[in-house]
Order: C-alpha cells, then structure tokens, then sequence
C-alpha cells in the first residue's frame, strides 16, 4: 500500500459514520485497485497461454497438474 492509499484509507475512516463522511476517495481507491489486480492477472494469463501452446504434451499435463 502506497503513503496515498494509506492517508485516503486513514481520512474516510475517521470520518466513518460521520455527516462529513466522503467515500468517493475510498471507491477511487478501490476501484485503481481492482484495474491493476485486473491487469496482472491478463498478463499473468497471457504469460501463461503462450507458455501452455510450447510444451510438449507431458509437460502441459505437469502444468495442468500444477494448476
């Protein structure tokens, strides 16, 4: 976690259940979070798509196995 996700998660929970409680800093947080989870895991898909098309058929089995 970065200092400006930790200072964003610090500021909306202090004003928790308060009247000037602002959630649009948490959900921009949130949702930056789900975009780069997002993106490694297509790369990590990607990686793992090419990587399946060159192995042989016992190594693809080791890997499937592995899964």
């Amino acid at each position: 976690m970065t200092l400006d996700q930790t200072l964003i998660r610090h500021f909306c929970l202090k004003n928790r259940y308060k009247e000037n409680e602002r959630i649009d800093s948490w959900m921009r947080f949130f949702i930056e979070s789900l975009i780069v989870l997002n993106q490694r895991l297509e790369a990590k898909y990607e990686m793992y798509s090419k990587l399946k098309t060159a192995l042989n058929e016992r190594q693809q089995s080791v890997l499937e196995h592995i899964k």
